[in-house]
């Protein structure tokens, strides 16, 4: 059976797979659960030096590089709290102040919008 629709919510209910077209090219071909699994919850935070505050994460391995990439902001995956009490203690050492800590979670047609972004910016089809 074929289902076409934007509303992931819902048909993440009922299919599979999920082939994912942009202007009749095929982006992504896969299990709906892999899709699913990149539609994770972030904590942000609002630092007194960003820049500095990203170094201090990403050298003390508390974040993954990828997760810092492409976004001006402090932003990493939620995985657990401990996490996020490591992070505070690690700027809280290098003298950076946090200012604001919030979550946000990035939903299926966030994802599938990040997905098409990054399709774009790739090469063009042939």
């Amino acid at each position: 059976m074929l289902i076409s629709s934007h509303i992931l919510s819902e048909l993440e209910k009922v299919i599979d797979d999920i082939i994912i077209l942009d202007q009749g090219h095929i982006v992504r071909n896969e299990p709906m659960q892999t899709l699913s699994n990149e539609s994770v919850d972030y904590l942000v935070l609002t630092t007194s030096d960003d820049a500095a505050a990203k170094k201090v994460l990403r050298d003390s391995q508390l974040v993954q590089s990828d997760d810092l990439a492409n976004d001006p902001r402090v932003i990493f995956a939620k995985t657990a709290t401990d996490t996020l009490a490591q992070a505070i203690t690690q700027l809280t050492a290098a003298n950076i102040a946090i200012y604001d800590v919030a979550h946000e979670h990035n939903d299926l047609e966030t994802t599938l919008l990040n997905v098409l972004t990054a399709d774009q910016t790739e090469v063009p089809h042939a």
